[in-house]
């Protein structure tokens, strides 16, 4: 037996609108543009912020109340224009980014990273310090807790400027600088108050290990 379709949307919004209201009774709603979803999101403000890394840092995070998984970004860099940032050092943390994965949408974005090469587990033991031209000189520490959903994965990702796009080779000091900047922030990830994790009552967690992403 054949059913009436379905009829069409009367509204589309716009996920860079948001409806605000200063009212403590919700009433009088305003529309207001925003520069990103998300933008300064609760559960991201701490990203870069509770790291310590200098500097002004903005965030911006998808704004679902999943407890499946979350996304987090954070930069140093100016989001109008990258231009208008103020000289960092060699080296300097830019940008930084975490995700959560839980239940079986964390078994599902763990195989689509092994599928990339880029899970935990795939080049374990490998380890680089050659950098190709222009190659992304980026982080990755992957992390496991049980939280509110079951088993959740964590993956963090710090990028560091390099001041250089050419092929380079990475000293121990420089090596071993991206791995506590990424220890320092999965910590901070996990343990930030407002953060998604906490909201989530994720505990025991374990390091599994890290992802250099210029291999």
């Amino acid at each position: 037996m054949g059913v009436s379709p379905l009829a069409e949307p009367t509204r589309i919004i716009d996920t860079y609108e948001a409806d605000v209201t200063a009212d403590p009774d919700g009433s009088n709603i305003r529309t207001v543009r925003v520069d990103e979803p998300g933008l300064d999101a609760k559960k991201c403000r701490g990203l870069g912020r509770r790291t310590g890394f200098p500097g002004n840092w903005t965030a911006v995070g998808d704004l679902q109340n999943s407890r499946l998984l979350n996304v987090c970004t954070a930069t140093i860099l100016d989001r109008k224009d990258w231009t208008e940032t103020d000289p960092m050092p060699r080296d300097a943390v830019t940008d930084v980014s975490a995700a959560s994965w839980a239940g079986g949408v964390g078994r599902s974005a763990v195989e689509q990273y092994d599928y990339t090469g880029d899970s935990y587990g795939f080049q374990e033991g490998r380890r680089t310090k050659a950098i190709s031209e222009g190659e992304p000189t980026e982080l990755a520490l992957w992390a496991r807790s049980t939280c509110a959903a079951g088993s959740t994965y964590h993956r963090v990702t710090v990028t560091m400027k390099t001041g250089t796009l050419d092929e380079r080779t990475l000293s121990e000091a420089q090596r071993t600088a991206y791995s506590h900047n990424a220890r320092k922030l999965m910590d901070a990830y996990l343990t930030d108050p407002d953060g998604w994790p906490r909201q989530q009552r994720c505990h025991d967690s374990e390091m599994l290990g890290e992802v250099e992403g210029w291999q």
